[in-house]
């Protein structure tokens, strides 16, 4: 299904890009500097600093996942993406019922035609702020 298309954003509900980690902190402290890591690779350009994902909803439905790069969040968007290790250390383990719940909340929350698997454009285009 989905997951095989993932890289390339062929088709619903494939995602339109893939994150990859282009900076790491010296501590846990969030406030903590980053220092860059960045590929090598002529063809793969990268973006140093602190990435953050956040989604916006029109009557329930998702309708806009803004990407930021050392930025505040952006108004009228909400975290995409939650702390599940801090030091090594698991600081959420959510049950298998819990995560299920949540998938399903989340998943009520794409417009009808994202959850169609079948070959087509992506379902949500991010766009990316302030890189």
């Amino acid at each position: 299904g989905a997951g095989t298309r993932v890289a390339t954003g062929s088709g619903h509900p494939s995602a339109g890009m893939v994150y990859k980690l282009v900076a790491v902190a010296d501590s846990d402290d969030p406030a903590a500097p980053l220092r860059p890591v960045a590929k090598k690779s002529l063809d793969k350009v990268s973006h140093g600093g602190r990435k953050d994902v956040w989604r916006s909803y029109a009557g329930g439905v998702l309708a806009e996942e803004v990407h930021t790069v050392d930025s505040p969040q952006p108004r009228g968007t909400r975290p995409a993406l939650g702390r599940v290790m801090t030091g090594g250390e698991i600081v959420d383990a959510p049950t298998l019922t819990e995560t299920r719940a949540y998938a399903a909340a989340a998943i009520a929350t794409l417009p009808e035609h994202a959850r169609d698997i079948a070959d087509g454009d992506a379902a949500i285009i991010p766009t990316m702020a302030d890189l």
